[in-house]
């Protein structure tokens, strides 16, 4: 009787001991997939056209062109982060011979949703400064030709995957704040619409 229960408690304990070893070997094997899958580093370089203010005195808006470069760090499958610099400019404001020039330097959170093996959408708010350059930042005593200030965006965008490597930014849609002096409330209120091409090493 002993022995038949002795038996019995062994096979028992290697059934238990193949089942852990089995669903241990499992999780491992998501849990290194799921890191695989969701820790890419991703490099995007896109095109850009801003929306931006008129100047003081202005009646309209105007639209300033340039790019953006960016590194993408996963550290979930679904939420990574993000640093971005980007940069445009506009020649002749409102038939006007001013211009200006403005570059930011962005950093937050994305989180990114997968439709599919394809297609993937993001949204993120990123936080930084804005250097403007090359126009005219009046302040109530003195002006420059430069100014800084604080930077805001938030929005998101799709990209298109062609191979594991490569995906086509189709569309990122942002809105950006900098706070740039203009002598009138010193706020700029901008949408940056943009397209580009995204690189991943796995």
């Amino acid at each position: 009787m002993h022995r038949h229960l002795s038996s019995r408690s062994i096979i028992q304990s290697l059934a238990l001991a193949t089942f852990l070893l089995v669903a241990g070997g499992d999780t491992i094997k998501v849990c290194a997939q799921s890191r695989r899958q969701a820790a890419p580093l991703e490099f995007a370089v896109s095109y850009n056209a801003i929306r931006a203010n008129a100047p003081p005195g202005g009646c309209s808006c105007f639209y300033m062109s340039g790019g953006r470069a960016e590194v993408n760090l996963h550290f979930l499958g679904w939420l990574s982060a993000v640093a971005e610099v980007g940069g445009a400019h506009a020649n002749n404001i409102n038939s006007s011979a001013d211009g200006v020039g403005r570059i930011t330097y962005l950093f937050g959170p994305r989180v990114t949703h997968r439709s599919g093996h394809r297609l993937s959408s993001f949204a993120q708010v990123l936080f930084g400064e804005a250097h403007g350059f090359d126009g005219y930042f009046p302040t109530m005593t003195t002006s420059s030709s430069t100014a800084n200030s604080f930077a805001f965006s938030t929005g998101g965008g799709l990209d298109l995957s062609l191979s594991h490597r490569v995906a086509v930014r189709v569309l990122q849609a942002d809105y950006l704040y900098t706070q740039l002096p203009n002598a009138v409330g010193d706020r700029q209120n901008n949408l940056r619409l943009g397209a580009g091409i995204v690189f991943r090493i796995r």
